[in-house]
């Protein structure tokens, strides 16, 4: 089963400065031991390693994990504005606050866990159960949350039940979440795309495949084929060196990569679209999916990237559209060729 992750919203403060110290101390004495023993990995945004705009890193990191965690000790305006967005996103959030402080009165109704450094209360582990409460507590609800301004008619972020995230995809999701949700299959593995040609380039990635067939997962891979008559329409030729003759020179050279991986594993199988087209490009495990459109208009990296988990409609609905091109594809059908001529 895939570990869930934790984003901790905290101040950071300065190297050696008391925010810092502070801040460093509730997450190896409360917030750690509690996550190891529910079996979730937590991070702040100063142990996040991947290039890119801190920013950007912020929201993906709020919008793709679990739930979140929020120090709220100091009333750090920064904390309080990705708390905001945590909310707004109906991403589970557990607040954390030293005692003697106030929880101002619009969050009051949060889950909360009062705390103070002293040694015989961390010894004994105090502040730790509390917040493995609150974490079994969000583990019952599924992890789910209703997002803030849904109780006043307009929801921005999906619903209670589907997590989807409405910003460029490129900022969306990390390589790392990219690269998690891959190795965080163990039944079935479904990657569909015009090309897939990203993770062409990702080293390790056709012996990871091969991995994961070996251990009983099922892999299978959807990809256009270079010849379909539908592909030369989803080209927008105004779209700056987005030529069909490259497009088709790339596919065909993921086509081979893909087949050579598939020659090496009874576990996976590779397929081309001749009958009907890839719409999405998508990545679904067990357990979870990722969705991103292939826009006329817009290049993928900046279509929206819509995620979900096992159970909600989307998950169901990336299924549907997979299946029904795997199955419409199947070896021996008819096909919708260019003619030769």
């Amino acid at each position: 089963m895939e570990q869930r992750r934790c984003f901790v919203i905290s101040p950071i403060g300065q190297e050696g400065s008391d925010v810092r110290e502070h801040a460093d101390d509730v997450f190896e004495f409360i917030i750690k031991p509690a996550m190891d023993e529910c079996k979730v990995f937590p991070y702040r945004a100063d142990q996040l390693r991947d290039p890119g705009r801190i920013t950007d890193q912020m929201f993906n990191s709020i919008l793709q994990e679990d739930f979140c965690i929020a120090v709220l000790t100091g009333h750090n305006p920064n904390v309080f504005y990705e708390l905001a967005v945590a909310q707004a996103a109906g991403k589970p959030v557990v607040i954390l606050i030293q005692k003697q402080e106030e929880v101002p009165f619009d969050i009051k109704d949060l889950r909360c866990v009062y705390y103070d450094l002293k040694p015989r209360p961390l010894q004994r582990g105090d502040y730790k159960r509390e917040l493995v409460e609150q974490i079994r507590f969000l583990e019952e609800r599924q992890w789910h949350a209703d997002p803030l301004l849904a109780r006043y008619g307009r929801v921005v972020d999906g619903t209670a039940n589907e997590q989807w995230s409405f910003v460029p995809s490129a900022a969306a999701y990390s390589q790392e979440s990219w690269s998690r949700l891959i190795s965080g299959a163990s039944k079935h593995l479904d990657m569909m795309g015009i090309s897939l040609a990203g993770w062409k380039s990702t080293r390790g990635f056709g012996n990871q495949l091969v991995q994961l067939a070996s251990r009983g997962c099922r892999v299978r891979i959807l990809l256009m084929d270079p010849n379909s008559e539908s592909l030369q329409h989803r080209i927008n030729p105004e779209l700056e060196d987005l030529m069909h003759s490259q497009i088709v020179d790339t596919i065909t050279a993921c086509r081979d990569y893909y087949q050579k991986i598939a020659d090496q594993a009874d576990g996976i199988e590779l397929r081309t679209v001749t009958n009907g087209t890839i719409n999405l490009y998508v990545i679904r495990n067990e357990a979870e999916g990722v969705g991103v459109p292939y826009l006329y208009s817009e290049r993928s990296a900046e279509s929206p990237l819509w995620r979900c988990r096992q159970g909600t409609r989307l998950y169901e609905v990336l299924g549907n559209e997979f299946e029904a091109l795997w199955s419409k594809n199947e070896p021996g059908e008819p096909t919708n060729r260019l003619s030769s001529a």
